[in-house]
C-alpha cells in the first residue's frame, strides 16, 4: 500500500493526512500550514505490519477516545532514520534521534512531536509474542541504546530492503526470525540469544560489511576499529569473516575491487601508485602482484583497455562454476 500527498493541492495535503490518521491519533501541523509532505509504504505480513514513512513536522496525540475507539494494543517499534521525534506518556518524555529505536504500545494515551521524520515502523500485535508479553511491555516507553538494539535496527533495515521481493514461501521464516530478534534484542536472555544467534550473526556481518565499505579508504580501518564500532570481540569478528577467508582478506579484496573501479574510470588520471596508496598499498610492486592474483591481469592492463569501454572485474573460472566470479565482481548497491 502506497500513500502520497504529492499529487494533491498544497492546501489539501494536511487535511488528507489528518483524516487518514484520525482514528489512531489527532495531529496538528508544525509551522506554517503551506502544504504537507507525506510518503508512506505499508506491507501487511499477515501477523505483523511494516510502515515506511516520510512526513513533514507535526504534533500528535493519542487520547482515551482513540484507545476506546480502535481497541488497538499493538506494540510499535519505531526506527528513526532522519529527523527526530519526542514521545510523552504519564508525565515522562523520551526522545528518539537519528539511528535510534523507540518502543511503545497503542494500548494507552501518549503525545509528542516529530521534525521532518523519515522512519520505519513495525506494528506487532500482542498475539505475535503471546508467551513473552512481559518482555516487550518492559521495553515500552524506552529508547534502547545497547549494541543489541543497534543490531535490531539493522535487522529492520535489512527486512525493509527484502520486503518488495518477499515471497509467500519465505514469509513464515521471516516472521519467525523477526519474533526471535525482537525478544533477543529488547530483553536479552541466554536462551533468547542462543535461539537468535544465526539472525544476529547475519545482521552483524551485514553491518560489518557496510562499515568496511564506508571506511574503505581510511588508514584507520583495522580489526580494532571494527571491534570498537561493532561492539564485538576480536574472536567474534574473526568467526564472522571466516567463510570469507578472514577479515584481513576480505578488506584487501574490497580495496582491490575499489582500485579496479578507479583504474577503469577514464576520468581518473591519477598514477597507479597513487590509487594503490589511497587503499593502503604503499608498495606498488606488491599492489600489482596482489591485483593480478585477485583478477588474473595487471593494473596496467585495466588502464590500457579502459579506453575501449568499461571493464568489469573478472576472476579466473572456478571448477564447475563461473558464477562466483561474477558475483564477486558486482558493485555494492547504494544505500537508500
Amino acid at each position: 500500500m502506497d500513500i502520497s500527498t504529492a499529487g494533491l493541492p498544497r492546501a489539501e495535503q494536511f487535511a488528507f493526512w489528518r483524516d487518514l490518521i484520525g482514528p489512531i491519533a489527532d495531529v496538528t501541523p508544525m509551522g506554517a500550514n503551506t502544504g504537507f509532505l507525506l510518503e508512506q509504504t505499508a506491507w501487511n505480513l499477515g501477523s505483523i505490519a511494516v510502515l515506511r514513512s516520510r512526513t513533514a513536522a507535526f504534533a500528535y496525540e493519542r487520547t482515551s477516545r482513540h484507545v476506546r475507539g480502535d481497541a488497538l494494543d499493538h506494540w510499535l517499534i519505531q526506527l528513526v532514520r532522519r529527523g527526530s521525534m519526542s514521545f510523552g506518556r504519564r508525565g515522562f518524555v523520551t526522545s528518539a534521534v537519528e539511528g535510534s529505536l523507540h518502543v511503545t504500545t497503542l494500548g494507552g494515551e501518549f503525545a509528542g512531536e516529530t521534525q521532518s521524520l523519515n522512519a520505519l515502523f513495525l506494528f506487532v500485535p500482542r498475539e505475535f509474542c503471546a508467551d513473552s508479553t512481559a518482555i516487550l511491555d518492559g521495553a515500552e516507553g524506552c529508547a534502547p541504546t545497547s549494541g543489541l538494539s543497534l543490531l535490531l535496527a539493522d535487522y529492520l533495515l535489512d527486512l525493509e530492503r527484502r520486503l518488495p521481493m518477499l515471497t509467500m514461501e519465505e514469509l513464515p521464516s521471516v516472521l519467525a526470525t523477526t519474533r526471535t530478534m525482537l525478544l533477543a534484542c529488547l530483553a536479552p536472555t541466554s536462551e533468547g540469544l542462543a535461539e537468535a544467534q544465526r539472525p544476529i550473526d547475519a545482521t552483524l556481518l551485514e553491518r560489518a560489511r557496510r562499515l568496511i565499505q564506508e571506511e574503505l579508504l581510511s588508514p584507520g580501518l583495522n580489526v580494532d576499529m571494527l571491534c570498537r564500532k561493532l561492539g564485538v570481540s576480536r574472536s567474534r569478528l574473526y568467526r564472522l569473516f571466516e567463510p570469507s577467508g578472514g577479515i584481513a582478506h576480505y578488506i584487501r579484496a574490497r580495496r582491490l575491487l575499489d582500485a579496479h573501479m578507479s583504474l577503469a574510470d577514464t576520468r581518473d588520471h591519477r598514477r597507479i601508485a597513487d590509487i594503490a596508496a589511497d587503499r593502503g598499498f604503499l608498495d606498488a610492486a606488491e599492489f600489482s602482484r596482489a591485483f593480478k592474483r585477485e583478477f588474473g591481469y595487471t593494473p596496467s592492463d585495466v588502464r590500457r583497455d579502459a579506453s575501449r569501454g568499461p571493464m568489469r572485474a573478472s576472476y579466473p573460472p572456478m571448477p564447475g562454476s563461473d558464477l562466483v566470479g561474477l558475483l564477486r565482481g558486482l558493485r555494492p548497491m547504494p544505500q537508500w
